[in-house]
């Protein structure tokens, strides 16, 4: 539907709203619905990507440092983090090219 619009929203949403519901993009409609889309400079864009974004970097370091994630969610400011118990290891600024 996006790209029926313009080629550019089709390449820049992030989320959508079904029915007021938030909807993955691949996912399929059901049926009529009213949809919104929404791309990465809209507020409902923005925390959908940092939400995303969290779990993945949540998942980079359970594999990497085999620790048990805490908290992590989207920040209302803009951004993402995710606290994890790592017994006596630490992360450090040194670890972050690794990690992207």
């Amino acid at each position: 539907i996006a790209k029926k619009i313009s080629n550019s929203l089709a390449q820049n949403v992030v989320v959508a709203k079904v029915n007021g519901v938030l909807w993955d993009i691949p996912r399929k409609l059901e049926e009529d619905c009213t949809l919104e889309l929404f791309q990465f400079s809209s507020e409902e864009g923005q925390h959908v990507f940092w939400h995303s974004s969290a779990h993945i970097l949540g998942e980079a370091l359970e594999k990497k440092y085999q620790g048990n994630l805490c908290v992590g969610p989207p920040l209302d400011t803009g951004g993402f983090y995710y606290d994890m118990e790592m017994g006596d290891n630490m992360v450090s600024s040194e670890d972050y090219p690794e990690i992207k």
